[in-house]
């Protein structure tokens, strides 16, 4: 019976010892093809509303500037919401330091008209905010969201979204 054998050793170091891979933290490594090792609700993220937006390192990661007076937001659609939820976010947040108007928001409609629930992220560095939803919509739209009058640029990297 054939086996597969994964490494084994890092420069003669056992891989269950390896804390880091370079300067990354072996739990926050990514995948060679840039897509998340890390476990998450989406695959990819969509794009709308900002002034400028660039995608980052990873499926994960972008850089975004709003327009004053404009909703920008970087999403992903779940299908499977059950109104008993709540959505947990994890990432590392850059610049935009004193903008209040930057959120992790759900809602039932892909433009986020309208919000089931949101939480602020106006800090910076890693951040793990928490929303629960008790709509029972079983489609809904998760995103970064940022508007009104905030016009700072902000990175956000390697999010990750999960359920409890």
């Amino acid at each position: 019976m054939a086996e597969e054998l994964g490494i084994g050793k890092i420069s003669g170091i056992p891989i269950a010892n390896v804390g880091k891979m370079g300067v990354v933290a072996k739990a926050n490594a990514w995948s060679k093809s840039g897509e998340q090792r890390e476990s998450s609700l989406f695959s990819n993220l969509l794009n709308n509303g900002w002034s400028t937006y660039t995608a980052g390192k990873n499926s994960a990661s972008f850089t975004a500037s709003p327009s004053s007076g404009t909703l920008g937001y970087t999403y992903f659609s779940y299908g499977s919401n059950d109104g008993r939820n709540t959505y947990n976010f994890k990432f590392n947040k850059i610049g935009a330091t004193t903008a209040e108007n930057w959120i992790v928001g759900i809602s039932i409609y892909p433009d986020f008209r309208t919000l089931l629930g949101h939480v602020g992220i106006s800090g910076v560095g890693t951040l793990t905010p928490s929303i629960a939803i008790r709509d029972r919509t079983s489609t809904i739209y998760i995103g970064v969201l940022c508007g009104g009058q905030a016009i700072e640029t902000a990175t956000i990297n390697d999010l990750t979204v999960n359920i409890s």
